[in-house]
């Protein structure tokens, strides 16, 4: 059954709010860190602002490190009704290899969430992703089940076998989302895959451009709408679209795109998600 029967589909946009290491020309350390400098923060805010015009709300992923600076941004956007859940305190891969490490990162971030916002996150987003989720890391899930966490998205596999981007790797994107949907671990934690090809993929692996990449989202967008019942969850970055969607041109566009359809489309949050698929409140 449809996590929303009431609308045709259902849209999350989740995005990872990190300092790319990447980007050197704002981040000389090239590592990815939480220390957002002021256009990340402001992207942030102007996202949600565009968000709210269409009644929409926004999925945001926060690193611990982010949480030991000022927090005014993550305050206002929390209380405006976007959903807030962590990332890590260092983006820190959950297969690392050094379970301890990943199991005081992702506590000590919870703890942070709690001192500085009030609220305890719900979710985790695996940084980088990986290509079978938690598939096999019966450890990681349950840590994660542990720390209190009722969802976590890790799972990324929208990459073409021969490394070539075509119309056959494009459609195999789309195909793909049938597969990308939320389901459970034996656990009962939640997985949210990502779906499509994510903004860094598209920009900084491809290199392809912005008028592409609206397109690609209205193409996933076309394909969960004509399939129904599926949810559409790429992964989106601050940072990414501050440099290559500058205008912030690509979040009208899917709005619009939405708006045309004949049956409803719902833009959730990845905690609205997690509500409906396993009954879970927010935690306090």
């Amino acid at each position: 059954m449809p996590l929303f029967p009431e609308a045709r589909c259902a849209v999350a946009l989740g995005w990872d709010c990190e300092m790319i290491g990447a980007y050197a020309d704002t981040n000389p350390t090239g590592t990815t860190h939480g220390h957002l400098d002021d256009r990340v923060l402001q992207t942030m805010l102007d996202l949600a602002g565009l968000a709210e015009q269409a009644g929409a709300r926004l999925q945001f992923f926060i690193l611990g490190q982010t949480l030991e600076g000022p927090v005014d941004v993550l305050r206002d956007l929390a209380g405006r009704g976007h959903a807030l859940d962590q990332h890590t305190h260092s983006h820190l891969s959950l297969l690392s290899g050094d379970a301890a490490a990943v199991k005081r990162e992702v506590g000590e971030t919870s703890r942070l969430f709690e001192q500085t916002l009030g609220f305890r996150p719900m979710g985790l987003r695996g940084p980088g992703g990986y290509r079978d989720g938690l598939e096999g890391r019966e450890d990681v899930q349950a840590m994660a089940s542990a720390a209190g966490l009722r969802f976590v998205s890790t799972h990324y596999a929208t990459k073409s076998p021969t490394g070539k981007y075509d119309v056959v790797a494009d459609k195999n994107a789309y195909m793909m989302m049938k597969h990308m949907q939320p389901r459970a671990y034996p656990n009962g934690l939640l997985e949210i895959p990502m779906s499509g090809y994510s903004d860094r993929h598209w920009f900084d692996n491809q290199g392809r451009g912005l008028a592409g990449w609206i397109r690609h989202l209205q193409d996933c967008l076309d394909f969960v709408y004509d399939m129904g019942g599926l949810l559409y969850a790429p992964a989106l970055h601050p940072d990414t679209h501050s440099r290559h969607d500058p205008g912030l041109a690509t979040l009208p566009a899917v709005v619009e795109h939405v708006r045309k359809k004949h049956d409803p489309v719902r833009f959730v949050t990845y905690r609205e998600v997690a509500q409906a698929a396993l009954g879970a409140p927010e935690p306090s």
